[in-house]
């Protein structure tokens, strides 16, 4: 059986837009965004995380800055009692100066059919 997940993106959502996001001094944690993902698994939504990253396409940051960054994201969330489920992100839109390239990502959904195949989620849910 397929699950139901909640997607949120990253900057903005979780936290304020600031520009190139890749510090954990950086992070402004949204009003709110904890309540609605403790809320979210309570009534049995996975939680993924999904997040453009222009900045890593440009190099102003590396893979290994942005993964510094998630592993303290992820364990802000476990502070806050809150296990995410997944996390994808993307080099994005611009010509990248990166070897990842844009993976394919975007345009269109290709993080969600990620998500989807590797966590089992039903999408239309």
């Amino acid at each position: 059986m397929k699950e139901r997940a909640l997607f949120l993106h990253r900057d903005g959502v979780i936290n304020r837009e600031a520009g190139y996001v890749f510090r954990k001094e950086q992070v402004q944690f949204v009003d709110g965004i904890f309540s609605l993902c403790r809320t979210a698994k309570r009534l049995g939504y996975r939680l993924v995380v999904v997040t453009y990253q222009p900045g890593l396409a440009r190099g102003v940051f590396t893979q290994s800055d942005y993964a510094e960054l998630m592993r303290w994201m992820r364990e802000e969330f476990r502070r806050e009692g809150i296990a995410l489920d997944g996390i994808y992100h993307c080099p994005s839109g611009v010509k990248s100066k990166t070897p990842e390239g844009n993976g394919g990502c975007r345009p269109g959904a290709g993080m969600l059919r990620r998500a989807a195949r590797d966590l089992r989620l039903e999408l239309s849910e």
